[in-house]
């Protein structure tokens, strides 16, 4: 378990395989490069996260086998207090992001600020997504490979509450 970890002055911080609980607040500062592979973040409450501040680089991937397989992040949700407050689940930028898997953060605001420089595959249930001055392309989601209809969130705020996101 990780609680209220705070990473300054440009760390390299890797993750062992496995299940990590993130407890409170997990700040990792400019300059940091985090490499986090066949691992599962689990936020027990909608106080925990993630916090990525600018200059951040970060690669990431979930477990191919067991039983957080596909699974980056989730959220615990059977918690009515959870259910009941959305929160704020903030990325400040970066120099580059690489993740895949599942992000399952239903009771959260997934907020993009600045430049995320995005070259990932993921699959998101959250509340909401917010960019503001992201070089995203936001793209329905389809199962089929015939998906037609682009929405570009360039330079500016948007909210999407079903699609898939494009880089």
């Amino acid at each position: 378990m990780h609680c209220d970890v705070t990473f300054n002055g440009s760390p390299s911080v890797t993750f062992k395989p496995g299940l990590h609980i993130i407890k409170g607040r997990m700040i990792l500062n400019s300059g940091s490069t985090v490499t986090a592979n066949g691992v599962t973040f689990y936020f027990p409450d909608v106080d925990s996260e993630i916090r990525a501040n600018g200059g951040l680089t970060f690669t990431g991937s979930p477990s191919t086998s067991g039983a957080y397989k596909d699974i980056l992040m989730f959220e615990k949700t059977s918690d009515a207090a959870n259910n009941s407050r959305k929160t704020q689940y903030i990325f400040n930028g970066s120099k580059g992001e690489n993740i895949e898997g599942i992000i399952y953060l239903p009771n959260r605001d997934v907020t993009y600020n600045s430049t995320t420089n995005q070259t990932s595959k993921i699959s998101m249930v959250v509340n909401s997504v917010i960019m503001n001055t992201s070089n995203w392309r936001v793209e329905p989601f389809t199962p089929s490979a015939t998906a037609s209809t682009t929405t570009s969130a360039s330079n500016g705020s948007s909210t999407s509450n079903f699609g898939r996101l494009v880089k």
